[in-house]
């Protein structure tokens, strides 16, 4: 699952930027259950991908990115 707000809508498709070799990428995902402020990606992400949750509406496919910090639950957040 990913945090809900990560998921943007373009073209009618719920899409997430991933990280990879600090370069974005565009991944279409299919979703499922919503459970608070999580919602299970059901297609589209592959176990240990790099979602961007935080900056994600100012990237676009293809950019050069610097990842400043990497969180692995939701309560990181918010420190």
């Amino acid at each position: 699952s990913v945090p809900l707000y990560s998921i943007i809508t373009l073209n009618n498709e719920q899409v997430v930027y991933v990280v990879n070799d600090h370069t974005v990428h565009a991944r279409p995902v299919k979703t499922g259950i919503q459970e608070g402020w999580r919602i299970e990606i059901t297609d589209g992400l592959d176990a240990g991908d790099h979602v961007i949750g935080i900056g994600h509406r100012s990237v676009s496919d293809g950019q050069t990115v610097n990842v400043i910090r990497t969180v692995s639950n939701m309560e990181e957040l918010a420190n």
